[in-house]
């Protein structure tokens, strides 16, 4: 109990601290702007590359996916990765054309020996640098790369895997990866990086949707989104309050630093992913601060594509549906802006543009609302982060089924015993 009281208190003291941030960003002008500038420029010219190996054996062995840059005519290859259990795999790149290729390694041996099965994604991929209009943001990723598997007696000539190429430190995506809410990736700080050097993080932990457990065709799977400097492991009372004869918890662990488009465009793309290899009948949707805000755009996204995941329950806590003003003044004021301010700033082109559509009718919407704040010279009637005004934007109160408030601040409602009950009864809800 211990443990989970001081995860809390630090969960809120972070959520505090950018409050704070944004607060004295006109002062702050030392390391923290500089090496977040140098993070941003590096992320701006990169660009993930993400595919899935198919293969139709039972008994593959190890499989290594190998990047190639082409030039002059010519193939290089320059890293190579393991995919996934999962199989899939991803690479971060600059600018520039590139081919992917694969093979297993049954002996592992780090080459390629005849009879091992061997293929290549069907042409070159060709990654030019971004405009610096919104819309060409959504392309900082090719995505569907797959590379089918079959017996091949020769490869590349003259490859020696361990002298000639890097191994990229981490898949970029990662789906469906199980592991545990003590994952030392899920430490505070880890969370506190992804604001502050989101592309630190993506080289470090990439993206992606964790699983605790397999996959279980028989229970509903519960997606939970954290917010700024968040974490999954915040989640963790939540978690324990669940059926777990009914709901499987699942993860979205992102750079909360990064554009919200990029991160709602990110999550909806993993949903997808999830459900066309699981096909899973029904998925709901948790999440807090300013993942509301990304777990809406993902959802107008998913409604976009034929053939999604159903969404059927969505349920906020403590969101900024107005957005945070300080935000708007830390993008003006600062150095060097978290990208992540220009979409939580009021009135931002990404908060109009989750209004400028209801929420599909066969989702269910729920807005539960904190209110235990503090008096500031900065802001309004608040939570101790949000201001109750933003909470409660009357855009965000026209979908919701129904409207819950809590005599709790910022960080204290994801484990309040009144608000894990009320969520219980929502959650099982008839649809």
């Amino acid at each position: 109990m211990k443990t989970r009281t001081l995860m809390m208190q630090m969960s809120t003291r972070a959520a505090s601290l950018i409050v704070a941030a944004m607060t004295a960003v006109v002062w702050l002008t030392g390391c923290v702007f500089q090496d977040l500038k140098k993070d941003l420029t590096e992320l701006d010219q990169s660009f993930a590359l993400v595919g899935k190996i198919l293969t139709p054996t039972t008994d593959q062995g190890k499989v290594i996916v190998i990047l190639f840059s082409e030039a002059d005519g010519k193939q290089i290859p320059i890293r190579y990765v393991f995919p996934e259990s999962t199989g899939h795999f991803s690479f971060l790149v600059g600018p520039g054309t590139y081919n992917l290729k694969a093979f297993e390694d049954r002996n592992e041996n780090f080459d390629h020996d005849p009879g091992e099965w061997a293929g290549q994604f069907e042409k070159p991929i060709n990654v030019t640098p971004l405009d610096s209009n919104t819309g060409n943001r959504m392309r900082k990723a090719r995505q569907n790369l797959d590379i089918p598997l079959s017996p091949a007696t020769e490869f590349f000539d003259g490859l020696d895997m361990t002298d000639d190429l890097a191994i990229e430190q981490m898949p970029v995506f990662k789906l469906g990866v199980i592991t545990t809410l003590d994952d030392p990736a899920f430490d505070q700080t880890n969370g506190s990086a992804g604001y502050w050097k989101p592309l630190t993080f993506i080289k470090q932990f990439g993206v992606g949707i964790y699983f605790l457990e397999p996959y279980d065709p028989t229970r509903i799977p519960v997606l939970f989104v954290h917010g700024a400097t968040g974490t999954p492991a915040g989640w963790l009372d939540m978690v324990d309050s669940l059926d777990e004869n009914r709901y499987q918890p699942w993860f979205y662990y992102y750079p909360s630093g990064i554009r919200l488009d990029v991160a709602a465009n990110a999550l909806q793309s993993m949903i997808q992913a999830l459900h066309d290899q699981y096909g899973f009948e029904r998925l709901c949707i948790t999440a807090h601060s300013m993942g509301g805000l990304v777990s809406r755009a993902a959802i107008l996204a998913n409604r976009n594509h034929a053939g999604t995941a159903r969404i059927d329950r969505f349920i906020s806590l403590s969101t900024p549906w107005g957005g945070v003003r300080m935000a708007k003044k830390g993008a003006e004021k600062a150095p060097t802006a978290i990208p992540s301010w220009h979409d939580v700033a009021p009135e931002s082109e990404f908060i109009q543009k989750i209004y400028s559509q209801t929420l599909p009718p066969d989702v269910a919407f729920y807005l539960f609302f904190s209110h235990k704040g503090n008096c500031s010279l900065f802001m309004e009637n608040n939570d101790g982060t949000v201001e109750l005004d933003s909470e409660l934007d009357y855009r965000a109160q026209a979908d919701a089924v129904r409207i819950f408030g809590f005599n709790e601040d910022h960080g204290s409602i994801l484990s309040s015993r009144k608000t894990i009950e009320c969520y219980r009864k929502v959650l099982a809800a008839a649809p």
